[in-house]
């Protein structure tokens, strides 16, 4: 009963989302997460990340940032044999770039996934990279305000003029199980020392591979 409690406790503290038929295991060097695709509400963006898992373009790449109680980022590197330097994966399936889904109404909450926008989109193609959020991070959501809207900044009270645009990173699914996965690779040391990657783990976390289990890819 004690484990049950536990397993019921651990499911309700994970966002809701709306059922969806597509999940993908995401294989790591430390343990699996299984994780919901919204097709239905970032239908563009969950594509491009089967898309990228069929053709095994995250397959042995690493987590080359992890901020403690911010996000796990990964998919867009591999590791050199030679040196450990984090090199850029330009995925062999070519995904056409599209407009990105932030604005889809899907939050960046704790056990969320979203997509980046890093190396591939620069190259006219849909990013590759993905990330976990550690927690609820709104600051990292699409924002547009209808009126001119006071906000706090690290200068003090800013005025932000009515029609401004503030962009955000598209959530396309949630974790379901192996949450605690995701949290052990949070708390690995990092490195400070290779910039422009000061977030990259000193012990090496690797995606092995991303298996869809949907038969409907």
């Amino acid at each position: 009963m004690r484990i049950l409690a536990a397993l019921l406790a651990a499911a309700a503290a994970l966002p809701a989302f709306a059922a969806s038929p597509h999940h993908a295991v995401i294989e790591t060097s430390i343990g699996n997460v299984t994780v919901e695709l919204d097709a239905k509400n970032a239908p563009k963006t969950v594509s491009a990340f089967a898309a990228y898992a069929k053709a095994g373009a995250y397959d042995n790449t690493a987590f080359h940032r992890v901020v403690k109680d911010f996000v796990v980022q990964g998919g867009e590197y591999t590791l050199c044999a030679d040196n450990g330097e984090p090199w850029p994966v330009w995925p062999s399936v070519r995904v056409a770039r599209f407009a990105p889904e932030e604005g889809n109404g899907l939050r960046n909450r704790r056990a969320t996934i979203a997509m980046t926008r890093g190396n591939a989109s620069r190259h006219g193609m849909a990013p590759n990279g993905f990330f976990f959020n550690l927690r609820d991070n709104d600051f990292l959501d699409y924002r547009r305000f209808e009126s001119d809207t006071p906000v706090a900044t690290p200068r003090g009270p800013q005025v932000v003029p009515a029609g401004t645009e503030i962009e955000g990173y598209a959530v396309f699914g949630r974790v379901v199980s192996g949450w605690e996965v995701v949290e052990r690779i949070a708390q690995v040391p990092v490195t400070r020392s290779r910039p422009p990657h000061e977030h990259l783990p000193v012990t090496p976390v690797l995606v092995k591979r991303v298996r869809l289990l949907s038969a409907q890819w």
